[in-house]
């Protein structure tokens, strides 16, 4: 279907870049309500340096 490998794998390599960006997203939200990086963490599966961080 894909006219090549490197067309697939772009486009998985920019849907998991979609996710990643959507995750990170969402922790900021989260954060933003109050809600505790434990609770994010089990939410979203990013790691508590990873919200820590997205909260910049």
């Amino acid at each position: 279907m894909w006219r090549n490998e490197a067309t697939a794998k772009g486009l998985a390599e920019g849907q998991a870049k979609g996710r990643d960006d959507a995750r990170l997203e969402i922790a900021r939200n989260l954060l933003g309500l109050g809600r505790p990086v434990e609770e994010i963490m089990l939410a979203t599966g990013l790691s508590r340096e990873e919200i820590l961080g997205a909260k910049a």
